[in-house]
């Protein structure tokens, strides 16, 4: 897969978990989002947002498509110290890949 396509992916797989989630739909949707911080919770029982745990169930989602093994929260930096952005996130995909 080319990164491009790997940041389809990914955004694909984030709306998913937004909409399951009954989180609010951000209003750009790019390889600068940051699902960690960006995306929000509606407030109808949804909670405060995409948090460490959808991270995880994310990377589940990414293994399921293209088969990266466990990898942890893909949508943090490995030492969990930064939230990741689109494009970070499809960078670490690509290196798991490698």
């Amino acid at each position: 897969m080319t990164r491009k396509e790997i940041v389809k992916m990914v955004i694909e797989i984030i709306i998913k978990i937004i909409r399951m989630s009954d989180f609010k739909m951000p209003s750009k949707l790019d390889e600068t989002l940051q699902p960690i911080g960006d995306i929000v919770g509606t407030g109808s029982g949804s909670g405060s947002g995409f948090d460490s745990m959808n991270g995880v169930e994310f990377a589940a989602m990414v293994d399921q498509k293209i088969s990266i093994g466990d990898v942890g929260n893909l949508c943090a930096s490995p030492d969990g110290s930064k939230a990741l952005n689109v494009g970070e996130i499809a960078d670490r995909i690509l290196a798991a890949k490698s």
